[in-house]
């Protein structure tokens, strides 16, 4: 049962979201380092493989309770989530960790957008706001004169709308379910895209034997996938949607800094003040909704 206290009901979960959100933000670097050595569509079967057999153990006891409703659901949201983590790591291929970070990080400024399409209500001003501030920092981020856009940024920016449509989904269809089988019904559902596109793209799935690309699967399976989605699966529904993506505006400065200080990854003028105006417009897409909370 919950503590009767608001205050305190609110802060584990912030808590320990924070704590994904700072694994997320490293895993950057790991995913870098592991997709110079081995395809993205078997780098991600593995990762999810190994996270979900991870849970599977952990909770065995719990996997009595299975049901179609958590079935159908953790489906619904898994192939949003395979799809997203393949425009994502492929995209990190072809662009740096820091630009994939902050890029990424835009679902936090679509997640008002998405939530206003299905709500049927015109966004606030702050939210309009946020949205035109985001695209400018996307284009000062991503755009390069002579005007071309590097094909890596596109497909981050295609993993930020997926994202946001699984922070979406996850506030509005994890309540009611067990919330640990319901994150590993998406780990499983995840495991399964990669490895169905990989064998679609490349007619096979690689197991790379290097000790690097083990020691970003072992980091990225264990904190930034099983911990961090089974987290966020139990509580994310403890706090708004517009709460949610204040804490996950912190993944990319997170990144940036994980990108300095391991890749000794820099970033040029107009790229730093492209990733502070995403930042600014993270904290603008909540601003309206904070202040009434």
């Amino acid at each position: 049962m919950w503590p009767m206290s608001k205050e305190r009901s609110t802060t584990l979960p912030t808590g320990l979201l924070l704590a994904g959100v700072l694994f997320w933000g490293i895993s950057f670097v790991y995913v870098k380092q592991g997709v110079s050595l081995v395809d993205a569509y078997s780098f991600l079967f593995v990762r999810f493989t190994l996270a979900s057999a991870l849970l599977a153990v952990v909770f065995a006891r719990r996997l009595r309770g299975y049901s179609l409703a958590i079935l159908g659901r953790g489906v619904i949201i898994g192939a949003v989530l395979g799809v997203a983590f393949i425009a994502q790591t492929i995209g990190i291929q072809y662009t740096t960790a820091g630009n994939a970070a902050f890029i990424t990080g835009l679902c936090v400024v679509l997640v008002p957008v998405i939530t206003t399409v299905l709500d049927r209500r015109l966004p606030p001003p702050a939210q309009i706001a946020a949205v035109g501030l985001g695209l400018v920092g996307l284009a000062l981020l991503a755009l390069k004169l002579p005007f071309h856009i590097v094909r890596g940024d596109l497909w981050c920016l295609a993993c930020a709308v997926l994202f946001a449509v699984q922070i979406v989904l996850i506030s509005r269809l994890a309540r009611g379910v067990d919330p640990l089988l319901f994150a590993l019904t998406q780990l499983v559902v995840a495991a399964l895209a990669a490895g169905a596109s990989g064998l679609l793209v490349n007619g096979r799935i690689t197991v790379s034997r290097d000790p690097v690309v083990w020691r970003a699967l072992a980091y990225l399976a264990v904190f930034a996938t099983a911990y961090m989605y089974s987290i966020q699966a139990k509580y994310q529904k403890y706090v708004s949607e517009i709460k949610a993506t204040m804490i996950y505006s912190l993944e990319p400065v997170f990144a940036g800094i994980a990108a300095y200080l391991l890749l000794r990854e820099t970033m040029p003028a107009r790229s730093i003040a492209g990733g502070i105006l995403i930042v600014v417009a993270m904290l603008l897409a909540d601003l309206k909704k904070k202040s009434k909370e």
